[in-house]
């Protein structure tokens, strides 16, 4: 499975670069959850229609229910959350063992891939590369 925790972004500038280097690193969610800041719906819905994802996003608290959530539904193989500091680190904690001594908090319009409870890399808004583990 795949997570990728998005900081939502200031700008829609900020958050269409990173939607392109998400789409360029194949970020192609089945799920997207979002917290419920409007800063983050509106980050989300920017990153939907620039990958041109269909999938529904959802607005859910970014707690421990949904890291269970995420690791108990067996349908879930790319998850995008959107959300906003501390939230997505408390979040990335629960989701990959090594986080919090693998990353300093995202900065807005940035993300960091977790595949299978490890964090693979981390990017943002004007990377021109993601930073392997962060």
């Amino acid at each position: 499975m795949q997570i990728f925790l998005v900081h939502a972004a200031d700008t829609d500038a900020h958050a269409r670069a990173l939607a392109e280097r998400l789409r360029w690193h194949d970020c192609q969610p089945t799920h997207i959850w979002c917290a419920t800041a409007p800063a983050a719906l509106h980050t989300a819905d920017v990153i939907a229609r620039v990958i041109e994802c269909d999938a529904p996003i959802v607005t859910a608290p970014l707690d421990a229910a949904l890291a269970d959530a995420i690791d108990l539904l067996p349908t879930l193989r790319v998850v995008l959350v959107v959300g906003i500091e501390p939230e997505l680190s408390a979040l990335g904690v629960l989701l990959a063992p090594a986080y919090e001594r693998a990353l300093r908090p995202l900065a807005p319009a940035s993300a960091v891939r977790i595949v299978d409870h490890a964090v693979r890399w981390r990017i943002a808004w004007d990377d021109d590369a993601p930073t392997p583990r962060g």
